[in-house]
């Protein structure tokens, strides 16, 4: 159970080997974890993970936040305060600014960004583990739905992309809400779209798990699964229908373009190399591993009518791989949530054993080919140095100017680079 109380000796003692040795007080941590089953612990994981993401250079699209950064230091405020508000997200440039003003490096931003994703995954772990004893009363079985929860995000990217992973651990609370609690918090997804424009694509899925059936639900889900081949028609057939009433709107019309129209939407994927194709379809077997779940499974549930939702959108836009690949890992991570709920508690669901298995497999190598996709950037960070400094010299150890200027070309790539393709 987890009980809230009085700081016990071993608590305390994990916290401070933490606070020196944050690396290699990992396994300890995991081991108080399906020991203890105390938030304290989870937290802490959530820590770990955070401060390494604190420790990621600044590459790719976080090397464009430090330009920001750079330049709110510099620029008056009024100036900077228009270009703000320009945009239909503002909510990391506002940190941003704060990070400048505050004359501290915008790292602890990357931090958030994973600490924040894990904690919340972790909450509702707990809340879910609470109400169904048949995951606690098998260590195994708890710890590798742990571990599948964990290995299907890519935390290092969480460090770099910054208002996609904020904004989808906001849509994370919002929808974990409505599926376990069945609440509808809209704050939580008002701040999502503030935090990145394309969580709003995600609102056909609150209304239609709020105000459809379940039967159809699940007939709409079984359906979208055979429109995936001809998703890009589907999209952009609608795309046509929208795209006048959109025009309207400028500045809505070239965030929505930017998704379905031009290079992004269609050719960069073309471009990607084979080591990038083969991390990328690597990386959607979790998704086709849940969704095959809820296929051959049948358990009328209302839990289900999120998910069901959820695929059905994936599945219409499938083709769109800027699209979908910013929002499948938060389906497979509220498919494993749903999964959970009802494990062992229907006798007629069989395989489950099987699919947590498969999810855990399949989870391990995406999350192990994420961490060599990341090799060269990690070469040039400072997260090697985790492995003999502790927490408060880390955290006090920023990326200079001058540093990024000797290490960083004018696209955000690692000078000497001779890998250059977009993997993302």
């Amino acid at each position: 159970m987890y009980i809230k109380k009085k700081r016990s000796t071993e608590e305390v003692v994990m916290i401070v080997a933490t606070f020196f040795l944050p690396l290699y007080s990992l396994p300890l941590v995991f081991f108080q974890i399906v020991k203890r089953k105390q938030k304290v612990y989870f937290t802490i994981l959530a820590f770990i993970f955070g401060l390494i993401g604190y420790t990621s250079a600044p590459t790719g699209d976080l090397y464009r936040h430090y330009l920001e950064y750079f330049n709110f230091s510099t620029r008056p405020m009024a100036e900077i305060t228009e270009y703000i508000v320009s945009g239909l997200d503002f909510v990391v440039q506002i940190l941003i600014l704060i990070s400048a003003e505050l004359s501290i490096g915008i790292q602890w931003i990357s931090f958030l960004a994973v600490f924040v994703t894990y904690y919340i995954i972790f909450t509702y772990f707990i809340k879910i583990t609470l109400k169904n004893d048949k995951l606690n009363s098998t260590n195994v079985v708890y710890l590798l739905f742990l571990l599948t929860l964990i290995f299907s995000q890519n935390f290092l990217i969480h460090s770099l992309k910054l208002r996609a992973p904020l904004g989808q651990a906001l849509l994370l609370v919002f929808f974990s809400k409505l599926l376990i609690e069945n609440r509808t918090d809209w704050k939580y997804f008002i701040f999502a779209v503030i935090t990145h424009f394309s969580s709003l694509i995600t609102l056909p899925i609150a209304l239609a798990a709020k105000y459809m059936s379940y039967s159809k639900l699940r007939n709409l889900f079984i359906f979208s699964v055979f429109l995936i081949p001809f998703s890009k028609k589907i999209v952009l057939l609608f795309y046509d229908l929208i795209d006048p009433i959109v025009m309207m709107f400028p500045q809505l019309h070239r965030q929505v373009g930017f998704y379905v129209d031009g290079y992004w939407a269609f050719d960069y994927f073309s471009d990607l190399t084979t080591n990038a194709l083969v991390q990328y379809y690597i990386s959607v077997v979790p998704y086709f591993i849940v969704m095959l779940y809820f296929i051959v499974s049948r358990y009328k549930s209302s839990h289900r009518k999120v998910i069901y939702s959820y695929f059905i959108l994936l599945n219409s836009v499938y083709s769109f791989t800027n699209i979908f690949n910013r929002f499948f890992t938060l389906a497979v991570v509220l498919g494993i949530f749903v999964i959970m709920i009802e494990y062992g508690r229907r006798p007629k669901i069989i395989g489950q054993k099987v699919v947590l298995l498969s999810m855990f497999i399949a989870t391990f190598i995406y999350f192990g080919i994420n961490i060599l996709a990341q090799r060269r950037p990690l070469k040039i960070a400072f997260t090697k140095e985790m492995l003999y400094r502790n927490s408060f010299s880390i955290i006090f150890h920023t990326y200079s100017e001058s540093w990024i200027d000797e290490r960083v070309d004018k696209e955000g790539f690692i000078i000497g680079d001779s890998n250059k393709a977009k993997s993302e």
